[in-house]
C-alpha cells in the first residue's frame, strides 16, 4: 500500500508545475491512469489464488496513485 501514497506524493509535485495549462487533458490522463490501475490490481488480485504475494500488488497501486493525484490535483487548478 505504501506505492499508492508515493504515487500520489510524484504526481501531486510534478501536476503543481503545470498551473492552468491543459486541464482537460490533464484530467483525462488521470482518470485513464487511474482505470489502468484498477483493472491491473483487479488482474493480480484474479491470478493471486492462494499465494499472496505483496510485490504483485505495488505497480497497480503506484498507477492508482499517479493517476488519483493527476486527475484531483487538476481540479484544484481549475480557478471557477
Amino acid at each position: 500500500m505504501t506505492r499508492f501514497p508515493v504515487g500520489v506524493m510524484l504526481a501531486s509535485m510534478a501536476t503543481e508545475r503545470f498551473g492552468g495549462h491543459r486541464l482537460a487533458a490533464r484530467i483525462a490522463i488521470g482518470a485513464a491512469l487511474l482505470y489502468v490501475g484498477i483493472v491491473s490490481l483487479q488482474a493480480v488480485i484474479r491470478s493471486t489464488g492462494s499465494d499472496l504475494n505483496p510485490y504483485g500488488f505495488a505497480m497497480p497501486f503506484l498507477i492508482c496513485g499517479i493517476g488519483m493525484a493527476t486527475a484531483i490535483m487538476s481540479c484544484f487548478d481549475c480557478r471557477c
